[in-house]
């Protein structure tokens, strides 16, 4: 007997879960298309350093900065991988496809605006491909 109540549960149940996920779903955000690109710009840029130097054939398209700030000690401290992040945007601004970090400071005195600061300055280059 209890295995034909469950049989009939099934029965029952089981085309109505089944139709319940065929719907027309459809994504919605709040993150419109050009704030995605702005944040993911960056990753067209390829950064060299020290340990990564750049290829011997590109071309210096202009110095540019990168900074990361906390701004508030609920925030995350200023890192030298973030200011380097927002140099390759600045450099992706230009039409720059790589970044060669010269140097990055910590600046250890707090501001008005940061608690703790880091920036980094560099070449935006063109690297032929």
């Amino acid at each position: 007997m209890p295995i034909e109540v469950n049989m009939k549960k099934c029965i029952i149940f089981l085309p109505l879960y089944l139709a319940g996920c065929s719907g027309n779903y459809a994504f919605n955000s709040n993150i419109s298309k050009d704030s995605i690109k702005e944040y993911f710009k960056a990753a067209d840029v390829t950064l060299y350093d020290k340990a990564h130097p750049a290829p011997k054939s590109y071309q210096t398209i202009k110095i540019v900065n990168g900074e990361d700030c906390q701004q508030s000690s609920n925030n995350k401290i200023a890192t030298e991988a973030d200011a380097r992040t927002d140099a390759r945007r600045n450099a992706a601004d230009i039409g720059a496809n790589g970044f060669i970090v010269e140097h990055c400071v910590n600046l250890a005195t707090p501001t008005p605006e940061c608690l703790t600061q880091v920036v980094c300055t560099g070449k935006a280059i063109k690297v032929k491909q």
